[in-house]
């Protein structure tokens, strides 16, 4: 990823994902496996502008469980 592609705003980090074509905002850490839980928009300045209401709300990166992981852990946990 280069550094054109990938800043942090506050605790936030944002960044292009090349996969689904769309800049991302990092609002969540999964507690299971770490996964990365963002949001997704459609372009570099919407992306910029949730990060700086998030940090300017006093918001933190959550912790919680992705679906995947959460998927995972039923189907072999219970």
């Amino acid at each position: 990823m280069s550094k054109s592609s990938y800043y942090e705003v506050g605790v936030f980090p944002v960044f292009f994902d090349e996969k689904s074509a769309k800049w991302c905002v990092q609002t969540a850490v999964c507690t299971l496996e770490g996964c990365d839980i963002c949001e997704k928009f459609e372009n570099q300045e919407k992306a910029h502008s949730h990060a700086t209401q998030l940090a300017a709300t006093k918001h933190e990166l959550d912790r919680c469980l992705c679906d995947a992981c959460y998927q995972e852990y039923v189907q072999y946990c219970w």
